[in-house]
């Protein structure tokens, strides 16, 4: 992982755990919420959240609630698609 030597500011300290939220969300499979509007191809999964921890603003990210709710129902969806996109579970070896 690469971490810019400016998030180790004292003015961005108190928040940096916000920011690896966001970065966790990546990991966890989720794009930013503007993404579809820039992309071809891709699905929204849930309803629009301006305040996704997924979402650029001035303040720091914070995961909301549909955040949590969304991203539960994806991992959870029956069928293993999202219309016509197939989804895979990843596990990786210990």
């Amino acid at each position: 992982m690469l971490v810019f030597q400016t998030a180790f500011q004292a003015v961005h300290r108190p928040h940096l755990w916000r920011y690896f939220l966001h970065e966790l969300g990546h990991v966890l499979g989720l794009r930013h919420e503007f993404a579809l509007a820039l992309e071809v191809g891709g699905f929204q999964f849930g309803p629009r959240d301006p305040l996704s921890v997924m979402n650029y603003r001035s303040e720091p990210p914070m995961i909301t609630q549909n955040d949590v709710d969304c991203t539960t129902a994806l991992y959870w969806l029956p069928g293993g698609k999202i219309g016509n996109i197939p989804l895979a579970l990843y596990v990786p070896d210990n």
